[in-house]
């Protein structure tokens, strides 16, 4: 790839996606090199081409599928999950009126074993809470491949490696040959999308109790970064919970957030609850 060719990738994938490809040519060569040669494409250049002519926008899909990572794993960052548990459902369950449904939007969920992990949490908690309400949790991501994983919920015996025991029994069917299944009853509290944190709206007409978007902005650029986190505010319900990734800081800026602990967020108390 020359030069040239990854200056024009990068903008491609910046104006459309946001991501910021920081001078990784030779994992983004790497990443395209199944999609050139089975397409019979001999540069870079001539693929950038085929993805700007395809009015379908399936070769945009399959591009950004390909250089995005999906890099995750089951209770990951497990401080996060302590916080819902010991603190922010905790405090739902004492609000007047106690609400009938807790929302959690899953922002860049992967695979899924993010959104999986909430659920299972969520479950636990309100089982040794008596909560009588119930959970749904939107899960999104720009990669249709991982989506579709994430739909499947099939895993394998590394993925599923921090799982307590308990859990698993209660939450996984074992398939045999080291895979694992998530139970019809977990897989239905989650809706998967897929969404491009650059579209112009987000398809959620409801506010919700907690956001989760972590370690997805470490890929964009400041401009980036707080258009984002402003977009997700504005879906946040006030006195509610932002949570992003541990190495995801977020600067100082009108967010209406104030900072509970590091890499976690509370929307501040305002009139303003509108949707972008």
């Amino acid at each position: 790839m020359t030069d040239l060719e990854f200056r024009d990738l990068a903008q491609l994938v910046s104006s459309q996606f946001g991501i910021h490809l920081d001078r990784k040519e030779t994992l983004v060569t790497g990443r395209l090199h199944k999609v050139l040669k089975s397409r019979g494409l001999t540069s870079i250049g001539e693929y950038l081409r085929l993805v700007r002519q395809d009015a379908s926008g399936l070769a945009l899909e399959e591009l950004i599928d390909r250089i995005s990572t999906n890099h995750t794993f089951f209770f990951r960052e497990p401080e996060h999950f302590a916080f819902l548990q010991e603190v922010a459902l905790g405090e739902i369950q004492h609000r007047t009126p106690v609400p009938s449904e807790v929302r959690l939007w899953c922002a860049g969920c992967a695979t899924g074993e993010e959104a999986y992990t909430l659920a299972m949490l969520c479950l636990e908690w309100a089982d040794e809470n008596s909560f009588p309400g119930r959970f749904r949790i939107e899960a999104t991501d720009i990669s249709v491949t991982a989506l579709e994983t994430a739909r499947k919920g099939e895993y394998n015996n590394d993925r599923v490696r921090l799982v307590p025991l308990e859990m698993k029994s209660k939450y996984f069917n074992f398939l045999g040959d080291e895979r694992w299944a998530i139970v019809p009853a977990l897989r239905s509290m989650i809706s998967f999308h897929r969404v491009n944190f650059m579209d112009p709206s987000f398809p959620f007409p409801e506010l919700f109790h907690m956001i989760f978007c972590r370690n997805v902005m470490i890929y964009f650029d400041r401009e980036t970064k707080n258009a984002l986190v402003q977009r997700l505010v504005s879906h946040l319900m006030p006195e509610h919970y932002l949570f992003v990734g541990h190495s995801e800081a977020l600067s100082r800026h009108s967010f209406d957030l104030e900072t509970v602990k590091p890499s976690v967020y509370r929307r501040k108390q305002t009139n303003r609850t509108s949707l972008p």
